[in-house]
């Protein structure tokens, strides 16, 4: 496919020291971003809903609050042209830091006043919606700034090596909170959880403030707005068909995954389970980025989005086979993992696909894009929860398993994966090899294994066949 523009190897000239230094400190903001993330808006936050008494639509509207962030970034962009990427970063991510702290009095109130949970829960909606805005404002400034400091030529692998880092971070910052809520979900205990995401956040403000940047370039005497630079990102089809891509692969993954918490949560399943399966997010991530991050870089991404999104697709539909049974305390967590290894691949290649295609001299399209994806994710989850909410009830059996309005949403979710599989055939590049071939490649190990396997054992049974006809049965 034609490039959306042609970008410079490594950017202005940088000191080695200075480049080295800048993203060790985005090294250290990411993984102690990924606490606060871990604390304040993941799992336990859900779990503290649901406990206020949050329902299906609310729950599936507070995800679509958090994951509203995005929908402030476009707002940011004349900002970090005049100002530059750090000081609008700072002053957002200020916003976002101060509101959260509100957060940490929530659970001893609800503790105090038994009837006010109602009350409370429209709180953390409020406070939830100020620090998403903060969030968007500052957000805008982190992948023009990781562009400014990451050489072209390893995006695949720095971004491998720096989801691992936070990845491993979250999983044993999951593995916590999940031991200390266990099976009864004390009020303090989530007041501790909230106090350390805060903490974290903190940290993460700071280290992020030391990171390099490229400084502002001349900025034109008249402002595009932002109705100007989504037409200009969306009238060029390659940069169109992109993100129309993620906007619907977002939209899909996002559409099932808190309703996943709620629907172990009905089943009965204890909140230290809920948060320990959801750990397999980051453990599939640790596990197989270096290897998709390898593979991105050396083939190409379409085989990549090829694998994951038929991949996701049936881990979607295997949601339909969980139940409260002893299968389902293994089966989940595999669900998990697997979804997370999955997931991880799509994610290097659509961020090593966006660094290498948008030309650092149009950062404002690295925004775009994050603003389109993070509306689709938070539509995704309202969607489904205005869903379920109209769906309330409704069940059928279909000989095989039963089906109820969980299972339906679950089944809508797999079928629109289909939707952004076929879209990867738009990201042809030249003498990138076909999904077919990479398949071939990366499988020859595990048929070589197999050819070896089946060889032996046809051996024996001819050895065990002679010997049958000689009489021989030793």
């Amino acid at each position: 496919m034609a490039s959306l523009g042609k970008n410079a190897a490594s950017g202005d000239r940088v000191d080695p020291a200075v480049r080295r230094r800048s993203l060790r400190n985005a090294y250290i903001s990411a993984m102690v971003g990924w606490v606060s993330l871990v604390c304040l808006i993941s799992a336990p936050l859900s779990l503290f809903a649901i406990k206020l008494g949050a329902g299906e639509l609310t729950l599936g509207f507070l995800t679509f609050i958090i994951f509203s962030a995005g929908l402030y970034q476009p707002f940011s962009l004349a900002a970090i042209e005049k100002k530059g990427k750090k000081k609008v970063l700072n002053f957002g991510w200020g916003i976002s830091f101060y509101s959260v702290i509100a957060l940490i009095a929530l659970p001893i109130l609800a503790s105090k006043y038994p009837d006010s949970h109602r009350m409370l829960l429209w709180a953390v909606l409020i406070i939830m919606a100020i620090r998403s805005y903060g969030e968007g404002i500052g957000g805008a400034g982190w992948f023009p700034l990781l562009q400014d400091n990451v050489p072209s030529r390893i995006t695949g692998k720095f971004f491998a090596r720096f989801r691992t880092y936070w990845q491993t971070i979250a999983l044993l910052s999951t593995w916590l909170v999940a031991y200390l809520l266990g099976s009864e979900s004390a009020w303090w205990k989530f007041t501790l959880i909230f106090a350390v995401g805060t903490t974290a956040k903190f940290f993460s403000n700071y280290t992020v403030a030391k990171m390099w940047e490229n400084p502002p370039a001349k900025i034109e005497e008249k402002q595009r707005s932002i109705i100007d630079r989504v037409q200009s990102a969306f009238s060029f089809p390659p940069m169109r068909t992109y993100i129309l891509f993620v906007m619907t692969f977002s939209f899909t993954a996002a559409m099932v995954g808190p309703f996943q918490i709620k629907m172990l949560n009905d089943l009965g399943y204890s909140n230290g389970f809920i948060i320990s399966a959801t750990s397999m997010l980051a453990l599939g991530a640790i596990i197989s980025l270096q290897f998709w991050g390898k593979l991105a870089d050396r083939y190409g991404n379409r085989a990549v989005f090829s694998f994951t999104t038929i991949g996701l697709l049936f881990v979607t539909l295997g949601w339909i086979l969980v139940d409260d049974n002893k299968f389902s305390y293994v089966y989940v967590f595999l669900l998990y993992l697997v979804g997370s290894i999955l997931g991880s691949g799509s994610g290097i290649a659509q961020t090593r696909y966006m660094m290498h295609a948008v030309p650092k001299s149009r950062q404002d399209n690295l925004i775009i894009i994050n603003t389109m994806a993070s509306i689709a994710i938070a539509l995704g989850p309202l969607v489904g929860g205005m869903f379920l909410h109209a769906t309330e009830g409704i069940s059928f059996s279909t000989g095989a398993v039963d089906i109820n309005n969980y299972h339906l949403l679950f089944i809508i979710s797999m079928l629109l994966y289909l939707v952004p599989h076929s879209m990867r055939k738009k990201f042809r590049i030249a003498k990138e090899p076909a999904t077919s071939e990479v398949f071939a490649i990366v499988s020859r190990p595990l048929r070589q294994v197999a050819g070896t396997f089946v060889l032996v054992n046809r051996t024996k049974a001819k050895i065990a066949s002679k010997l049958k006809k000689s009489g021989n049965t030793q």
